[in-house]
């Protein structure tokens, strides 16, 4: 099953001359189901970066989160790729914004996998190959009280 989402990347790299080829430093990905999701994911990360910018990068950061996020959301919701940069001590984050098909090979899940339910699968997938380790409880450390 093909389904419509949106892909989004930041990326970090060094602020360098042009004519330098550009090393990544840092790449995070994610997907998303709706236009606003993938510009919140951007709004929680320059959020938390935009105290270390010089203050024109900040002011303008500002002004993203305080209208330009809008845009982004219209921009995505007709097909139109979104990129917002900041450059602040000697690096450049980007993060890039686009629409997408995803080919579901296996059900998504509603919301993100938690600790238990992660778990969970494991010691099913575990089970089923005889991997599962022992209960604590029943361990000897358990019965020693250590």
């Amino acid at each position: 099953m093909i389904t419509q989402g949106y892909w989004g990347e930041c990326l970090t790299f060094p602020r360098s001359p042009a004519s330098e080829r550009r090393e990544i430093a840092c790449y995070h990905s994610a997907s998303f189901r709706a236009p606003t999701q993938a510009v919140v994911w951007v709004r929680v990360a320059l959020r938390m970066v935009v105290s270390a910018l010089p203050p024109d990068e900040a002011e303008r950061a500002y002004t993203w989160l305080e209208c330009g996020q809008w845009k982004a959301v219209h921009d995505l919701a007709n097909g139109e790729p979104v990129t917002v940069t900041v450059t602040g001590r000697g690096l450049i984050i980007a993060w890039c914004l686009r629409p997408a098909r995803f080919l579901l090979v296996v059900p998504h899940s509603t919301g993100p996998l938690t600790r238990g339910a992660a778990y969970d699968r494991y010691v099913e997938l575990a089970q089923d190959r005889n991997l599962a380790e022992t209960d604590p409880s029943t361990s000897s450390h358990a019965e020693a009280g250590v």
